[in-house]
């Protein structure tokens, strides 16, 4: 695509973007809840809504959030990529990854352990000791009980079997779920998050938050943008995944691919190499 096309493309895209919310958008959007993806993402965004509910899962009202990176994307040049909910960067110089999950339909217990190596490989320097890793929480909250024992919250630990002590290896795991009720505060937040709208004084920040999203007209188109953009993303990755297999079937040659792949979707090298490797072992037996 050439620099004036794309310049079209964007120019375009932005027009768009300055367009008021469709009716069909705000109906998607009342029913959106802090559990869906795309909403908690926005709902993220304000650090003080941010901050209060990081404070009550960690039961740390003393605790600061200074940076939150939404949807951020972890580059893997050799394997998988990740695409965190939010990623937050805490007073304490710790990182916060908190994500949120409706399905279960796969291994989440190996999906939080992979994203918290990605976190730690991602802002280590190079040639840094081991002991400078940053220090990462993983907060997972799910639609389920990932460990079906009625609980709402579960602390995952490293334990050293024959003596039974914690080991602190820098990583905190937290899985959260929904669907339980124990009596606790976060087990009253949990409700909160498969309501489409709530109010409650003991979550002050992220009611204020809440009531934004839903009905100020600034926090709605924010939230519109931001599902265009996810499903414009969806889309791109799903593009150019098909061109890859399609190259692929037709016995392409890895520079070939690489070539379409630069020339198409004007990315440059690393990215190109990336995708090429995602998919380069695809199983065509899977497709009938």
């Amino acid at each position: 695509m050439a620099n004036k096309d794309r310049k079209k493309e964007k120019d375009k895209s932005q027009s768009i973007s300055k367009m008021p919310p469709t009716k069909q958008e705000l109906q998607v959007v009342e029913q959106l809840c802090l559990i869906d993806d795309v909403f908690f993402e926005a709902f993220m965004s304000d650090l003080e809504a941010a901050q209060e509910l990081i404070q009550i899962l960690l039961d740390d009202s003393a605790l600061i959030v200074e940076q939150s990176q939404m949807q951020k994307s972890i580059k893997n040049l050799i394997g998988r990529s990740v695409r965190l909910d939010a990623l937050c960067l805490l007073g304490n110089g710790k990182y916060c990854n908190v994500e949120v999950q409706r399905s279960d339909n796969d291994d989440h217990l190996k999906r939080i352990r992979y994203n918290s190596s990605l976190i730690a490989t991602s802002t280590t320097k190079t040639g840094a000791f081991f002991k400078d890793i940053v220090d990462t929480i993983i907060i997972f909250i799910s639609e389920f009980d990932l460990f079906k024992r009625g609980l709402t919250t579960y602390h995952i630990d490293s334990v050293v079997r024959e003596i039974g002590e914690k080991v602190d290896d820098g990583v905190q795991i937290l899985c959260i779920n929904t669907e339980n009720k124990d009596n606790t505060i976060i087990s009253e937040l949990m409700d909160e998050f498969k309501k489409p709208d709530f109010s409650n004084p003991k979550f002050p920040k992220m009611s204020k938050r809440m009531a934004y999203m839903k009905h100020d007209e600034g926090g709605l188109k924010e939230v519109c943008e931001l599902m265009e953009k996810y499903s414009e993303n969806i889309a791109r990755e799903r593009e150019i995944k098909a061109t890859i297999i399609t190259s692929l079937r037709f016995k392409a040659d890895k520079t070939t691919i690489l070539d379409i792949l630069k020339e198409t979707y004007s990315l440059n090298d690393k990215e190109a190499e990336r995708y090429y490797n995602m998919y380069k072992n695809f199983d065509f037996r899977r497709v009938k």
